[in-house]
């Protein structure tokens, strides 16, 4: 990393909101001490946000990129993966095929592009359903909760689920299955022929964090 007394100034970024407080949070905290010097402007919103006209140095996004004038480097893949409570199991049974889960209930996210249809693929196979249930939401969290606590089955990135997995909050169902849409997460910046110092430090912490693996493939 460049000599922090070299980077000053304001570092504006666009974070998405769950991943963000779980997981970048405590990055961006390690960066600001590494470099005293640089105030940092931090939003956190899973709204799209058209960083150049916000004048944003840096956004991490999840999903696709359409956007051409952006430079994009993709810090990791993404996969969805269902998960229940060992309650909920214990309770309805774990479904063997993407056809059961319209017996049971599945807590949705609004903001899945699919919404409210899900597309499960497996080797060979594809298979789109719409499942049932009496809980929809636009934050994965507020899911992620009422999983634990054995409301459903949800649909979540391994960022989004690894910590409750870990501790046997949940368990991972139709493990042979994932979400079809191929998505990753990305570092993003305005596509420019000059990069500050305060953009490039930032850039090269970030990356170095994912180098082996994302963070939550090996959560503490």
């Amino acid at each position: 990393l460049q000599n922090s007394s070299a980077i000053q100034g304001t570092l504006r970024l666009s974070l998405p909101s769950a991943m963000g407080r779980m997981w970048l949070s405590p990055l961006i905290a390690e960066f600001a001490k590494l470099h005293p010097h640089l105030s940092l402007e931090l939003e956190y919103t899973d709204e799209f946000v058209d960083i150049v006209s916000n004048a944003h140095d840096v956004a991490i996004r999840i999903g696709d990129l359409p956007d051409s004038r952006l430079l994009a480097r993709k810090l990791c893949d993404q996969r969805r993966i269902m998960c229940a409570s060992p309650e909920y199991i214990e309770q309805h049974g774990a479904p063997k095929h993407p056809q059961d889960l319209v017996k049971h209930q599945c807590l949705s996210y609004t903001g899945f592009s699919t919404f409210p249809d899900w597309r499960l693929i497996s080797v060979g196979n594809a298979v789109t359903i719409r499942p049932k249930g009496s809980i929809k939401s636009n934050d994965n969290e507020g899911l992620l909760i009422a999983a634990i606590h054995g409301l459903g089955i949800v649909a979540g990135s391994t960022w989004l689920v690894a910590k409750a997995i870990k501790k046997g909050q949940l368990i991972r169902i139709l493990p042979d299955w994932t979400f079809g849409a191929d998505s990753g997460v990305y570092l993003v910046r305005p596509s420019s022929a000059y990069t500050s110092a305060k953009v490039e430090a930032f850039k090269t912490y970030i990356e170095s964090r994912f180098t082996s693996r994302a963070p939550w493939e090996d959560p503490e």
